[in-house]
């Protein structure tokens, strides 16, 4: 998906208490490119225009190491769908979504060289998520 224009708005009052709650700062989150999305946007940005349900939210940007370049969005529902199991308890389903066909990505937070791509010396940190990347980059800078 190209773009002439990021999408989106900064990201609200209330997706910026939910990033500083996972240890974002404003410089890794403006650094991430993450945006806010009402329904429509949101709708447009992941293609789920004729699906029921909610789809503000906030995004985070793929980008390759020192590219400007979007590689695609994943976007965190404010409102995901809820299934019930057998007990009625409900659950969240599709908190969060990307474009159908989309192929699985690695997300690298903000500030990673390129020249690390290559470098099989680094040590190399897996977690599961964009906040807990770009969260890494604040632990990395304090330890």
């Amino acid at each position: 998906m190209a773009f002439t224009a990021v999408p989106g708005s900064p990201p609200t009052p209330a997706h910026l208490a939910v990033l500083y709650n996972s240890w974002l700062t404003d410089d890794i989150i403006r650094d991430a490119g993450i945006r806010s999305f009402d329904n429509a946007e949101g709708r447009i940005l992941v293609g789920f225009r004729g699906h029921v349900g909610d789809y503000a939210g906030f995004a985070f940007a793929y980008h390759l190491p020192g590219s400007p370049n979007i590689r695609g969005w994943r976007l965190r529902r404010d409102v995901p769908d809820l299934v019930y199991d057998g007990q009625g308890v409900p659950h969240e389903k599709k908190k969060y979504v990307v474009a159908p066909g989309s192929a699985s990505q690695l997300y690298f937070p903000p500030g990673i060289p390129p020249d690390y791509l290559g470098n099989a010396s680094l040590s190399v940190a897996i977690v599961e998520g964009e906040k807990n990347a770009s969260a890494s980059i604040v632990w990395r800078l304090t330890t």
